[in-house]
């Protein structure tokens, strides 16, 4: 049983095993089937890509990956999905004076109106990949 243990300290990573942990605690997983067991692993592997993939729930469509606004192409091009799926695409961004929120030109994919909003730079929008 031991052997089994030490295997397991030698074959990964002392970082790859902390995560394990951090794993195990929040989930109540079993620590030894986390690393023998495919699905287990698979679980592990799961909830590891969601602590570090940003996404928003949206209304309607569920989750989506998101970027911030400051990470958008400021000359246009990204598209956003909103609540319910209505999607826009991005025209321009042009930051404010300080750089703590931008003003996007936005025109809709489902009316083709052109609005302007303004956006916080650290807001999550979900994005169309």
């Amino acid at each position: 049983m031991f052997a089994m243990f030490d295997d397991i300290y030698r074959s990964n990573s002392r970082e790859t095993i902390e995560r394990v942990n951090a794993y195990c605690e929040e989930t109540g997983a079993d620590w030894a089937m986390t690393f023998y067991d495919p699905a287990q692993w698979a679980k592990f592997e799961d909830w590891e890509k969601s602590k570090t993939e940003k996404t928003v729930h949206l209304q309607g469509i569920g989750s989506r990956p998101a970027k911030a606004v400051k990470d958008l192409n400021q000359y246009g091009g990204d598209v956003i999905i909103w609540n319910y799926g209505y999607k826009s695409i991005v025209l321009r961004l042009i930051p404010s004076d300080s750089g703590k929120t931008f003003s996007a030109t936005l025109k809709s994919l489902d009316s083709g109106k052109v609005t302007t909003r303004r956006l916080g730079a650290n807001r999550l929008v979900a994005v169309d990949v």
